[in-house]
């Protein structure tokens, strides 16, 4: 089929559109406490700025640099703390810019408005806006790229590790077949492996330690969903499972429960 190129421009263009639109009023607003007293010092004559003004600007400006450090950083977990220290940033760096840009193109824009300090602001009033849209827009990428979601109480402990395979002492969902029929996820620690087999010990909810052969699995970074529930291993149970039934990495064994598997799987084979 032939690619439409006509219509991937028009979504491109459309696309474009709807984040300038966003993005202006976002760099007018931050660069909003150095524009609009500029604004009001253009006039003839110029106007006071109203003693309440400066600080209406500053909190609008922080109000809209909160609002792009919060949308930058929403899927990670919220900390009022580093929002407040971002968003500051934001509105700080936001007017730096502006000033900087201002004493930059002022003199450049008076001669080409022939001395006329309305016109003057329009050119470098449009300058702070662009200068400061890009700044916001970096901002945002950067905060983006460097916020980290922390795993929740379920993926931690079902977290996506990748094409790498299980190891020795990790705990690992896996599949296993069911006596009635089918198949179910259930979380098992690996012992070995051996080619494309690893051996394996289920974990269950239930354990005798009478028989010296059960092991209780202590709370780690396996668990963090099920923190506080018993679960057990029985060493005289090992299974051996192909390494295409694994699914997802739980989380590493503890190691005095790795260490307590091994005294037991010794002194069961001892017992024998």
């Amino acid at each position: 089929m032939r690619r439409d190129d006509t219509a991937s421009c028009a979504g491109l263009g459309c696309a474009g559109l709807v984040l300038l639109q966003f993005w202006v009023p976002v760099g007018y607003l931050l660069a909003a406490p150095v524009t609009v007293p500029a604004l009001l010092a253009a006039q003839e004559p110029p106007v006071r700025t109203p003693p309440a003004g400066p600080l209406a600007l500053v909190c609008i400006a922080l109000l809209v640099a909160a609002l792009v450090t919060w949308r930058a950083g929403h899927r990670v977990r919220f900390r009022p703390w580093l929002l407040l220290a971002q968003s500051v940033g934001l509105a700080v760096l936001s007017v730096v810019v502006a000033l900087w840009v201002r004493s930059r193109a002022e003199p450049s824009a008076l001669r080409m408005a022939q001395g006329d300090p309305k016109g003057a602001w329009a050119v470098v009033s449009e300058a702070e806006t662009v200068a400061v849209m890009l700044v916001a827009v970096v901002f945002f990428l950067v905060v983006r790229r460097t916020s980290r979601t922390p795993p929740s109480r379920w993926a931690a402990g079902m977290r996506t590790i990748g094409p790498r395979s299980p190891r020795p002492g990790e705990i690992w969902w896996c599949e296993k077949a069911l006596r009635g029929g089918g198949r179910k996820h259930l979380p098992c620690l690996v012992l070995d492996r051996d080619g494309g087999l690893a051996r394996i010990l289920w974990l269950n909810r239930w354990g005798n330690e009478g028989r010296g052969a059960s092991v209780p699995v202590l709370d780690g970074a396996w668990n963090t969903r099920s923190r506080g529930l018993s679960s057990w291993v029985d060493v005289h149970q090992p299974n051996q499972v192909p390494l295409a039934d694994f699914g997802r990495m739980m989380g590493p064994c503890p190691s005095k429960t790795w260490r307590l598997v091994h005294e037991a799987a010794r002194a069961a084979a001892e017992g024998t």
